[in-house]
């Protein structure tokens, strides 16, 4: 005969806010990446655009 155990219902409540935590906690930390690589990409454009030129590779002179 198989047993089968017994969850109450707050273990499955608990269970619950913890996969929820996880998805939220998840969520927070990819918007932070994002916005993190977004920034990161766009910064050197913006430069550019103010300066009126064209984006320059790091450490590269701006006197010719």
């Amino acid at each position: 005969m198989i047993d089968l155990a017994y969850i109450d219902p707050g273990s499955g409540l608990l269970v619950w806010q913890m996969i929820a935590a996880a998805v939220v906690g998840c969520l927070f930390y990819l918007k932070k990446v994002r916005t993190f690589l977004y920034r990161l990409v766009t910064k050197p454009f913006k430069k550019a655009a103010v300066e009126g030129g064209t984006p320059k590779a790091p450490g590269a002179s701006a006197e010719k």
